[in-house]
C-alpha cells in the first residue's frame, strides 16, 4: 500500500488575530493560504510561496473615513428628529449606536489595501485592511520571506511596508531590480493611462431629487396642505424615474462604486418601501372598515379588500411617521450619494516591471 501524502498543516498569521468577514489568511512553512469567500457560494483558494513574492504594496484607503462621515448623517438626523418631536427610548438607542461605530472606526486606524505581487500577477489579500494591523503581520512575515529567498540581511529589523506618503528618496526607479520583499510605494509605479470618467449628471439629477424628496417630506410633515403632498408625490416619483435611468447609465460606462451602491439603495428603496406602505395602509384601511359603526356589535363586516391611493394614506393615522423617515433617509442617501458621485476615480497603479534578468 502506498503511503498517504503528508497533509499540509496551516496555522494562524503572527499578529493576525481577526482576518474578516469574507477572507481568512493561514500561514503554512513555505507560504501563505488565502481563502475568499467572495461570494459566499464559491470558495477561492490562492497560496503565496514565500521564494515567489516579489513584493507587498500597500496603499492607505478613505474608506475609514466614509464610514465614520455615513454614521455621522445618522447620528445627526436621529439627533434632528429627537430635537423636533421628543427623545425617546428608540432614539437614545439609535444614538448609541451611531457613537459606538464611530468610535470603533477610530480605534481601528486607518484602512488600506494591500496587494502581493508575484511573477504571475498580482493579487488583493482582503484581510488586511488595517494599516496597523498589516504592519504588525509584516514584521513577522519579512523573516519567514528573507529566509525562504536567502536574503538575509536585505531589510531592517524594524522595517515597516512603505506606504504612500513615503519619502521621495525611497522611491524605486523604474529600472532597478527589486528586492523581493521590499514593499514598493505606490508613487513608484507606472500610472496606466485610462479613459478620463465623466460626470454622471443623471446621477447628480438623482441624488438632487433624493434631497428635494427628503426636504419635502418633512415639510409636509410639519406643514401639511394638499398642494405641498402633490409636491412631494411629483418629485417622489421622478427620483424613482430618474434612478431607473441612471441604472441603466451605470451598466454601459463606468461610475464611482458608491454612487452606483446608493442607486441601487434608493430604487429599491423608493419602489419596494412605497409599496409596502401601500399595501400595509390598505390593510389599515379594511381593518377600519370591517369594524361595524361605534365600535359595537356581535361580528365585523364583511367588506373586500382595495387598494387605497396617496391621498386617503395621507389623511390616516401614523402617516407623518411615514413622512419623517422618508425625509430622513432620503436627505443623508442623497447627500452621501453626492459626495461619492462627485469623487474622483483613482488612478490604477501598474506595479513595478520585473527584474531584467540580463543586466
Amino acid at each position: 500500500m502506498t503511503p498517504e501524502p503528508e497533509r499540509t498543516k496551516y496555522r494562524r498569521v503572527p499578529g493576525l488575530r481577526w482576518s474578516g468577514g469574507r477572507s481568512v489568511l493561514r500561514l503554512a512553512d513555505d507560504h501563505l493560504l488565502l481563502c475568499d469567500y467572495r461570494t459566499g457560494f464559491v470558495e477561492r483558494y490562492k497560496r503565496f510561496y514565500f521564494q515567489d513574492i516579489q513584493a507587498i504594496i500597500i496603499r492607505k484607503t478613505m474608506y475609514r473615513n466614509a464610514i465614520i462621515f455615513t454614521w455621522g448623517l445618522f447620528a445627526f438626523g436621529f439627533f434632528i428628529i429627537g430635537s423636533a418631536t421628543h427623545w425617546n427610548v428608540f432614539l437614545y438607542i439609535a444614538e448609541s449606536i451611531c457613537g459606538l461605530l464611530i468610535l470603533g472606526q477610530l480605534m481601528l486606524g486607518p484602512t488600506c489595501r494591500t496587494d502581493i505581487k508575484t511573477a504571475v500577477q498580482t493579487d488583493r489579500v482582503p484581510a488586511l485592511k488595517r494599516v496597523r494591523k498589516t504592519e504588525r503581520i509584516m514584521r513577522n512575515l519579512f523573516p519567514l520571506i528573507e529566509e525562504a529567498q536567502g536574503k538575509r540581511g536585505t531589510l531592517p529589523a524594524d522595517a515597516a511596508p512603505v506606504s504612500q506618503s513615503a519619502a521621495p528618496s525611497s522611491v524605486v526607479p523604474p529600472n532597478t531590480a527589486v528586492p523581493p520583499i521590499v514593499s514598493v510605494p505606490v508613487a513608484s509605479a507606472n500610472e496606466i493611462p485610462i479613459r478620463p470618467r465623466a460626470l454622471s449628471w443623471v446621477h447628480l439629477v438623482t441624488f438632487i431629487f433624493a434631497i428635494l424628496t427628503g426636504l419635502q417630506a418633512i415639510w409636509d410633515a410639519n406643514l401639511p396642505s394638499t398642494a405641498s403632498f402633490t409636491i412631494f408625490m411629483i418629485v417622489f416619483c421622478l427620483s424613482a424615474i430618474s434612478g431607473i435611468a441612471a441604472i441603466v447609465r451605470q451598466t454601459k460606462r463606468p461610475v464611482h462604486g458608491g454612487a452606483a451602491a446608493m442607486i441601487w439603495l434608493l430604487v429599491i428603496s423608493y419602489v419596494a418601501g412605497g409599496a409596502w406602505v401601500n399595501i400595509g395602509f390598505s390593510f389599515a384601511d379594511q381593518v377600519l372598515r370591517m369594524t361595524p359603526l361605534g365600535g359595537k356589535g356581535p361580528q365585523l363586516q364583511d367588506v373586500p379588500f382595495r387598494e387605497i391611493g396617496p391621498y386617503q394614506m395621507r389623511q390616516m393615522l401614523g402617516f407623518d411617521y411615514v413622512l419623517w423617515c422618508i425625509g430622513i433617509f432620503s436627505v443623508l442617501l442623497g447627500i452621501v450619494g453626492l459626495i461619492f458621485a462627485m469623487t474622483p476615480m483613482r488612478p490604477r497603479h501598474q506595479p513595478p516591471p520585473l527584474p531584467n534578468p540580463e543586466g
